[in-house]
């Protein structure tokens, strides 16, 4: 496949270039859009589908993907429009949860990845500027066999990305809403600017494949040949190196490489250079409800000594506390807060 956007010339072989690698239907959107396409005798896993298959998909549906590059027109995509009054938005979210839930193939939130949907909160008239773009992850019925469970990570992920900003670290805007029957957590799109401004944004995967010779190990290993070949700035790997100890250190075991993703500006594209994009999806999936065995862990974990070397301890510390004492936490999971944070404080 050979690609040519803003003088840069991409060729590859049975797969997308890196730059057009978020166009691809991949993670829980991906896999609810793959499965209403199952009737067309495509497989209900994109992650299997060929070159020509995605490409099929990307001309024919993919409306208002990750990024600044769209094959469709943005102005014609389909727009799930919520009320900018953040008292009347629950209930409008609770509808669309509705929806979703019907196009949901059995067990795939409960399976361990976060169901979600995309938004965009009405604005004044006239006034673009003010649009804004979310991302809605949605909790299971409060009442329901791990619906308690998932509140309290959508909770604990809203604190995650709150300890982060308060040390400098960019991190998605992100707030918790809470529903007539489950807990919600609605995060503002990095990689939109207002109704119609877009910035491009590369998941890290997408990125190491094209720039990083060998498999991929861990964010930071990643980062650190990124800002060793001038790709990305020396700080923003170390960030990166921080977010990794953070991450470990409240329990995230879900740090693949989509997600962690990258900026790249027009200027940069045929350059190859990048800036870190805002953390998301940073919380404790350790204690993600097990639904093949029916269980709920609430064991704590004895934390790498690597970890507790830099700073990023402390800012682990703060996390467990706020935890700890968030009173829409239930009291299971505070208390394994209170255990993480003394065995974070009997090691440092």
């Amino acid at each position: 496949m050979h690609v040519e956007i803003d003088q840069l010339a991409l060729t590859t072989r049975a797969k997308l270039p890196w730059m057009l690698a978020p166009l691809r239907l991949q993670g829980f959107l991906g896999r609810t859009h793959a499965h209403s396409l199952a009737v067309q005798g495509f497989d209900r896993d994109p992650e299997r589908w060929s070159l020509e298959q995605q490409l099929h998909v990307i001309v024919r549906h993919v409306s208002n993907p990750s990024g600044a590059i769209s094959i469709d027109d943005p102005a014609a995509s389909i727009r799930t429009i919520v009320p900018a009054d953040r008292k009347r938005r629950p209930a409008a979210y609770e509808q669309i949860v509705c929806d979703v839930a019907k196009t949901l193939q059995a067990g795939s939130s409960a399976a361990g990845e976060q169901a979600k949907f995309l938004a965009e909160i009405d604005q004044p008239a006239g006034d673009e500027r003010l649009g804004q773009h979310v991302l809605v992850k949605f909790a299971p019925p409060r009442d329901s066999p791990f619906g308690e469970r998932w509140n309290d990570l959508l909770h604990a992920e809203a604190l995650a990305l709150h300890a982060l900003t308060a040390h400098g670290i960019d991190a998605a805007t992100a707030r918790v809403l809470a529903a007539p029957q489950r807990t919600l957590l609605e995060s503002e799109r990095f990689d939109r600017v207002g109704t119609r401004g877009t910035r491009h944004v590369v998941a890290l995967g997408a990125i190491h494949e094209a720039f990083v010779p060998g498999p991929t190990q861990h964010w930071a290993a990643t980062c650190d040949v990124l800002a060793r070949a001038n790709r990305l700035p020396a700080e923003d790997a170390r960030h990166v190196r921080l977010l990794r100890s953070f991450g470990r250190l409240i329990g995230n075991t879900d740090m693949h490489f989509g997600n962690l993703s990258l900026f790249v500006e027009r200027h940069d594209r045929a350059r190859g250079r990048f800036r870190l994009a805002p953390v998301y999806d940073m919380l404790p999936m350790r204690w993600r409800p097990d639904p093949s065995a029916g269980t709920l862990d609430d064991l704590p974990f004895e934390p790498e000594p690597i970890d507790l070397q830099g700073e990023a301890s402390q800012w682990a510390v703060e996390f467990w506390d706020a935890v700890a004492t968030h009173a829409e936490i239930s009291r299971r999971f505070r208390a394994l807060a209170r255990a993480m944070r003394q065995r974070l404080g009997q090691t440092r």
